[in-house]
């Protein structure tokens, strides 16, 4: 076992090296002269005595203490249990990739399909109660709780799975890996510049505060009831909701498929169903409702790489200007708080963000192609007040035709892939602006336009209020849970 990475027993041989010492320091400070009185030798050689008789009594004490509250996250969970094999050939599995998981939140749901059609990173088994915990880029915090899963669940071997010894301390061990303070060890840990990474090895590697069981159960009650508040993601059922409206508008056309059968499509009045065409035309993009155009982005919107800058101009919150760059993204698309960094010195008026512009990350550091091609929608705090950087492009309409940007936001998230299969590179890849300039996209009537970015437009509202909520939220769960995992808040 070990304690801030060195051996306890090297921390007991200390401990009697140090009180030995103190011992025999302070028999030569009192050495008795030879006409002192025996009775006073003899006090002083039982004073020693009790110092040397104690000396066990503090090692085991300190042993106790030691092996009792603090060790690593190995004390209290198996990591890495469970790997499929080729047994799973022919199942069904739900599978979660990092781009899947936020910080204690799914960004997506897990996919579903064959084993056999899976990644071949598709490998590790997950249980009930497992933390899965990204090894790669540590500072994103990519980590979740699982709770009831899908039978079959795999997760990507970019996590680690850390299973409970006893499902009673589940909830602690996520508040373990969910504390700052571990993130902070992680990331200096990590080794590897562009893809900077951490081993099964280094999360083991960490003290960690473990009490007793019964006083882990205790502080797990508590984390229990904030994990599950923090973890009720409103937000994404919203943006859940939206798309779902997006993807059956725009993208399976179901309105005109309900109105070419003689069918008012579910879920519609009849004013708005009015609005959509009854019959299908060819086009460059397939079967699309007649009376629809395509368009390449160029026809309607105006594409800008951002702001070089150098790394002497960026500086703290509150003095320069915030600017989004790479970290401000969601792998796949959206809006990442913590990612934003902030700049003092001249820029040129072109790379400030205005009201309905949308914005695309054009790079990645490694080939899954999680990142590049997302695209987000700054919040209106930052519009007329940030900048955006050099590895990103900013589209914003030019023509009266072009589709706002809640359906250019949606269109390209959920076309993503179409538009990431353009990055080229050996160590990094990057999408060129030309592949986003002639990126087709679907332009239907200025009517329907206008009734889903009014959809879209009041969900958005509530979502960003719903953030700025979740953020002061999250101030509190991150000064708190630390204390819980900690001998700094005592609970009864």
């Amino acid at each position: 076992m070990e304690l801030l990475g060195v051996d306890i027993e090297i921390w007991i041989a200390l401990a009697i090296v140090l009180f030995s010492g103190a011992v025999w320091g302070w028999r030569k400070y009192v050495q008795i002269s030879d006409d002192e009185e025996p009775e006073e030798e003899e006090a002083v050689e039982k004073a020693a005595e009790d110092v040397e008789e104690d000396l066990d009594t503090i090692v085991i004490n300190l042993e106790e203490q030691l092996s009792s509250e603090w060790g690593t996250i190995s004390d209290i969970a198996v990591i890495n249990p469970e790997m499929t094999d080729l047994n799973w050939r022919g199942r069904q599995i739900a599978y979660i990739d990092i781009a899947s998981i936020g910080c204690g939140v799914y960004n997506s749901d897990p996919q579903i399909l064959l084993y056999d059609d899976a990644p071949s990173r598709a490998r590790r088994v997950v249980k009930d109660g497992d933390i899965l915990i990204s090894t790669v880029r540590p500072n994103r915090r990519s980590m979740v709780q699982i709770s009831k899963p899908f039978d079959n669940t795999v997760a990507s071997t970019g996590f680690a799975v850390l299973r409970p010894k006893r499902i009673e301390d589940s909830d602690y061990l996520y508040s373990l890996v969910n504390n700052i303070q571990f993130t902070s060890e992680l990331e200096m840990l990590a080794y590897g510049a562009a893809y900077p990474a951490v081993s099964t090895d280094d999360i083991c590697r960490i003290p960690v505060y473990i009490p007793e069981a019964k006083e882990r159960e205790r502080r797990a009650r508590l984390i229990g009831l904030i994990s599950r508040f923090s973890q009720t993601n409103r937000l994404k059922i919203v943006d859940d909701y939206v798309s779902e409206i997006y993807r059956s508008w725009f993208i399976d056309f179901e309105p005109t498929k309900y109105k070419k059968r003689g069918n008012l499509p579910p879920c519609m009045n009849k004013e708005v169903a009015k609005l959509f065409p009854d019959t299908f035309e060819e086009s460059e993009l397939g079967m699309i409702p007649k009376g629809w155009k395509v368009c390449e982005l160029q026809e309607l919107y105006d594409v800008e790489r951002g702001f070089s800058y150098t790394s002497e101009g960026l500086c703290e919150q509150g003095e320069g200007v915030p600017m989004f760059n790479l970290a401000s993204f969601i792998d796949g698309g959206g809006y990442r708080a913590k990612g934003i960094k902030h700049y003092q010195g001249e820029h040129h008026e072109r790379f400030v963000i205005k009201r309905g512009d949308v914005l695309f990350a054009t790079l990645e550091q490694t080939h899954d192609l999680s990142l590049v091609g997302s695209p987000l929608i700054a919040p209106k705090e930052f519009q007329s007040k940030a900048i955006f950087s050099q590895d990103l492009l900013r589209v914003r309409a030019k023509s009266e035709i072009a589709p706002s940007r809640g359906f250019l936001y949606l269109w390209s998230k959920l076309q993503r892939m179409n538009i990431a299969v353009w990055a080229s590179g050996t160590t990094i890849t990057r999408i060129p602006p030309d592949a986003l300039r002639r990126f087709p996209i679907l332009v239907p009537s200025p009517e329907i336009l206008q009734v889903f970015e009014n959809i879209f437009e009041f969900t958005l509202e509530y979502m960003e209020n719903q953030s700025n909520a979740n953020a002061k939220l999250s101030s509190t769960i991150e000064f708190l849970l630390p204390k819980l995992v900690s001998k700094e808040l005592e609970v009864q």
